[in-house]
């Protein structure tokens, strides 16, 4: 009998802990579903912390870290403004850390800004908000807010990037991000008339979600849209490159090479005064996007040996231009992607950028 009842006990304890598990994900709501005004309400009432390096996530291997900026969070006052945080403690001997963060559109979005610093705690580079894309809503992933780049540690030295912190910058606060109205997303995917509609434009918020996914082995391409940004990201560390200035704001910006038909150019980064700032592996893509609009990224086949980008014979150059064309005004877009990437391969140095001016087309 006390057995009966000692075993009575343990399940309704287990079932009520059970409830509270599942009344908490009934009545969460993520963050990115603040209103603006919710998450200024919020965020005055969070704890301000004194190091933002305290509490920081230690990366060794693969993982998938879920980050909701909410009411459990802390703040911390950066030199452009308070912000809540993610610290991240990352491995000196990584040759290949693959970074990809994805932040949660909702009725409002976090404004990211990604600091890379040395083992010194010393400024190494700063991705600003522009750095992140604009990823539509697809039948897998909702659409979100995406940046991706790889990490080489291996012979950086001093460079070498011991820390990454994510935070928002106050001024980020106060511009919007444009997305893709769900009608004209459905209208694509059915192949239907794109309706005449205004886009949403979806205020930036002091608090939000996001992932952050740390990959360090080949990563599997599943869908067309991680085809194409697979292909993108600057590769940071490993050797000694050159810099230039950018005489537009006196900024230090790290020059890429890239294949004259990527239409790519280097983040416009804030670097620390002395201009220390990880290198750029020639062998890489960059890539800077806004956030504002939808193009789509310049695609580009992997496959080896690679012709020089305005190789390709004019009249075939043409021809490929003209498939692309036809096969987008026919809602074939994986059809147009892959032609692009063929002739890309081939020698095109225009494939690309047809293929970016149908697809805008097509979407209006």
């Amino acid at each position: 009998m006390k057995k009966l009842c000692l075993s009575l006990l343990c399940g309704a304890v287990l079932f009520a802990s059970g409830c509270d598990s599942v009344n908490h994900l009934m009545t969460y709501r993520s963050p990115a579903n603040m209103s603006v005004q919710e998450a200024e309400d919020t965020f005055k009432e969070l704890s301000v912390s004194g190091n933002v390096f305290d509490g920081a996530v230690i990366v060794r291997s693969a993982m998938d870290d879920e980050v909701a900026f909410d009411a459990k969070s802390s703040v911390y006052d950066f030199e452009t403004g308070r912000s809540v945080y993610r610290t991240y403690n990352l491995p000196l001997n990584a040759t290949n850390l693959k970074v990809d963060i994805s932040v949660q559109i909702g009725q409002t979005v976090f404004a990211p800004s990604v600091a890379l610093l040395n083992k010194e705690k010393k400024l190494i580079k700063m991705f600003d908000f522009n750095s992140f894309e604009y990823r539509p809503y697809n039948d897998l992933v909702a659409e979100r807010l995406r940046f991706k780049f790889s990490l080489n540690n291996f012979s950086a030295g001093e460079r070498a990037v011991a820390y990454m912190v994510i935070f928002s910058k106050e001024q980020d606060l106060k511009s919007f991000t444009k997305v893709v109205h769900p009608a004209k997303l459905f209208a694509i995917s059915h192949r239907q008339q794109v309706p005449q509609i205004e886009d949403p434009l979806i205020p930036h918020s002091r608090l939000g979600s996001m992932t952050v996914v740390f990959s360090m082995d080949a990563e599997s391409i599943d869908t067309v849209s991680d085809f194409l940004d697979s292909l993108k990201g600057p590769i940071w560390g490993g050797e000694t490159h050159q810099y230039m200035t950018d005489d537009d704001d006196g900024s230090v910006m790290p020059t890429v090479s890239v294949n004259a038909d990527s239409n790519i150019r280097a983040v416009n980064p804030a670097v620390s005064a002395d201009g220390n700032v990880a290198a750029v592996n020639p062998a890489a893509s960059g890539s800077a996007r806004s956030t504002a609009g939808t193009s789509v990224a310049s695609a580009a086949a992997k496959t080896a040996p690679k012709a020089a980008p305005g190789s390709m014979m004019k009249e075939t150059e043409n021809m490929y231009n003209a498939m692309i064309e036809s096969s987008v005004k026919a809602g074939d877009i994986s059809k147009a992607m892959q032609l692009a990437a063929e002739a890309t391969n081939a020698g095109s140095a225009s494939a690309n950028d047809t293929l970016n001016r149908a697809l805008r087309s097509y979407r209006k």
